[in-house]
């Protein structure tokens, strides 16, 4: 998937050097316009790519967020609140997996003194956030 994506931005540098290409030569505009198209059909493809990801992330975006601009979305909107709510995620995560670390600290001293050992789930369930 990132390797399409680097030879589609590759590709968006030739084609603004054959345009200039074609603009100075009458004869070699024919053949250049062989490539153009294709490299058109390129383009939109990975720009129609780009547009549906930037749409599946703001359907994933949680509704207060999407709440905090008013009507459109731009595409740069979507992107920065994407990364503010991962980093949200990221960091719930964090403070849950600690709060287990020290639950199971504090259980492993007290079967050491009780002599009772007691089962922990070892896994966060994500479900709740």
């Amino acid at each position: 998937g990132g390797g399409g994506g680097g030879g589609g931005g590759g590709g968006g540098g030739g084609g603004g050097g054959g345009g200039g290409g074609g603009g100075g030569g009458g004869g070699g505009g024919g053949g250049q316009e062989t490539y153009k198209l294709p490299h058109r059909l390129i383009e939109k493809k990975r720009r129609d790519r780009i547009n549906e990801c930037i749409a599946q992330l703001k359907d994933l975006l949680p509704e207060h967020l999407k709440l905090t601009t008013l009507g459109h979305l731009e595409k740069a909107v979507v992107l920065e609140l994407t990364l503010k709510h991962v980093k949200a995620l990221t960091n719930l995560i964090e403070q849950q997996q600690q709060k287990i670390i020290a639950l199971q600290s504090g259980l492993q001293a007290g079967e050491s003194q009780t002599g009772v050992s007691l089962c922990v789930c070892d896994g966060l369930s994500l479900g709740s956030l």
